[in-house]
């Protein structure tokens, strides 16, 4: 972990990028926005058959996208900073949100067949950590064929998310 004193820290949770001061207009606008509704198939046909595999949701937010993976036969399991967001996922149900950081996740090497981060890089300021966190986090696996496809087209080997 970064000495840089804005970065997180692991026992420091407050650092949500804000998010704690917008959580009530993100629950207002989650279910409603356009985005999410088009890249949702493209994000789960990425995640290919997920039926029984434990996944972890990186800045899970309110749960959406985790009870998404749920209702899929996922063993579902997310993670964000933010109390007031993770407070309505844990209502909402389906899945098992915790309190944690993307850059220092309380969980053992290889814990997740699965890990999800929708949109979430973009408000972590140590993103590369949380890339490499989340490589941690998986167990050895093939990629399925829209995985390989997405690889071809980016022309890159698999090691770039944990360099």
């Amino acid at each position: 972990m970064s000495s840089n004193p804005t970065r997180p820290h692991d026992d420091d949770l407050s650092h949500d990028g804000g998010w704690s001061a917008s959580a009530a207009a993100w629950l207002e606008d989650v279910e409603q926005n356009l985005t999410r509704k088009m890249l949702d198939p493209l994000i789960l046909d990425l995640c290919g058959d997920i039926r029984h595999r434990h996944t972890i949701d990186v800045g899970c937010g309110e749960g959406r996208f985790s009870r998404m993976l749920a209702e899929r036969g996922a063993r579902a399991t997310g993670i964000d900073p933010t109390t007031a967001l993770l407070t309505v996922a844990r209502d909402r149900g389906g899945i098992s949100p915790i309190r944690a950081i993307a850059e220092q996740m309380p969980f053992r090497d290889a814990a997740f067949d699965v890990a999800v981060t929708y949109i979430t890089l973009v408000d972590i300021e140590g993103y590369a950590e949380a890339i490499r966190e989340m490589a941690r986090l998986l167990r050895p696996r093939p990629p399925n064929r829209r995985q390989r496809q997405l690889h071809q087209r980016v022309g890159r080997s698999g090691q770039w998310l944990a360099s």
